[in-house]
């Protein structure tokens, strides 16, 4: 071979690898181009209107901006509470009302109901709530709400933010409600779910517990008597009943825990025993009765529908970390509920035909079906009219 053919091969090398080089190069860029944009300041894509103008970057209003353009935490959150709590004054459904909403500003009131203490903010599904949150009790009494105790986040802290040192509300705001809330039967729900464990999340399952304390649970944790407290807090019993929801998890037919079901209560959308005993206890001690539904599968709720003594009854469904500021604007009539139910609330759940399709269905051969990702299946028999 001639030194000539020997360069031009060489160089035919060269361009061959150098091409090669540039297509895998601009495949990965590509791929990657957000990255690539943020590294060299370029521009890989701009969206454009009909009349030609160029779309430009979102930028945050300048109240939520610190002086060099950095994001100003206290302001940002501020800003995420106010938009949480608007969410949930717009969205809750007042299902009953028969004039006891609102209350009166500065009511004595008693909270009664787990779920009173430990709201169930979000469904037990995707991403959890994290970082500072205003509790129902925090969002009933305080004009003023510090997150110094009540955060989510494991470690106490998100982003290297402090979230102790931010204050909501006060001056003039008023964070909360301002009602005198009971503080006997706080602690003993406290004491309660020191065995319970509730979470801000919960699940369905084929097994589900409600995990609502007994009245002699009450009792025995309340150390200046549980029911004897009410005398002091007697304006209103507000009670929240609650249950979790999630992604590939179902309630179960006859999927009530072992510990509390009875001979007529088998359901875990069924209203349990203990928390039967608890409204009918506060039909029998208070004049007004309020129960908040924090939920998302429809309870069977007909009964409280249907008795005079329940005066009102307002769904709240997950409030979130902060709509439970939205609860306490419509409880004490700074806003009027607007929301509208997403499902039928039937008087038994087991009437609806599709719920003969309940269970867990599983194929026997999933690893031969090379597409399949899951086992399980439902065969909907009702076709459209399905739930």
């Amino acid at each position: 071979m001639s030194r000539k053919q020997a360069l031009w091969q060489g160089l035919t090398n060269i361009f061959v690898f150098l091409c090669a080089f540039a297509i895998l190069a601009s495949i990965i860029m590509e791929a990657n181009r957000t990255a690539v944009d943020g590294f060299f300041g370029s521009v890989s894509e701009a969206l454009v209107s009909e009349e030609g103008e160029t779309y430009k970057t979102f930028v945050p209003d300048a109240k939520y901006l610190n002086a060099d353009g950095t994001g100003n935490a206290t302001a940002l959150i501020t800003g995420a509470i106010d938009l949480g709590r608007r969410l949930e004054a717009e969205g809750a459904v007042l299902l009953k009302n028969n004039g006891a909403l609102p209350l009166a500003k500065g009511s004595s009131v008693t909270l009664l109901g787990a779920r009173s203490h430990i709201t169930l903010i979000n469904s037990g599904m995707g991403q959890k709530s994290q970082g500072c949150y205003i509790t129902l009790e925090q969002a009933l009494s305080a004009t003023r709400t510090d997150f110094a105790n009540t955060k989510l986040d494991k470690k106490g802290t998100i982003n290297d933010y402090d979230f102790s040192a931010l204050k909501y509300g006060g001056d003039g705001a008023g964070a909360g409600a301002g009602f005198k809330l009971n503080p006997t039967t706080i602690a003993a729900y406290e004491a309660c779910n020191a065995t319970a464990k509730l979470g801000t999340q919960d699940r369905a399952n084929k097994n589900y517990s409600v995990k609502e304390p007994s009245l002699a649970d009450l009792e025995a944790a309340a150390e200046n008597g549980f029911a004897a407290s009410f005398s002091q807090f007697k304006d209103a019993a507000i009670i929240v009943v609650g249950r979790g929801a999630g992604e590939s998890n179902d309630y179960w037919k006859g999927g009530l825990n072992a510990s509390e079901k009875t001979e007529t209560i088998t359901e875990p959308l069924q209203l349990t025993q203990n928390e039967l005993d608890i409204i009918n206890l506060a039909t029998e001690k208070f004049d007004k009765v309020i129960v908040l539904l924090n939920n998302n599968s429809a309870i069977e709720v007909g009964e409280l529908k249907n008795n005079d003594k329940i005066d009102a009854i307002l769904w709240i469904g997950n409030p979130g970390n902060y709509g439970t500021l939205g609860v306490a604007d419509i409880l004490c009539g700074n806003v009027s509920p607007s929301g509208g139910l997403y499902d039928i609330y039937a008087t038994k759940n087991l009437s609806t035909p599709s719920m003969m399709n309940m269970g867990e269905y599983s194929f026997s051969n999933t690893e031969e079906i090379t597409r399949s990702k899951s086992r399980y299946y439902v065969i909907e028999a009702e076709g459209l009219y399905v739930g």
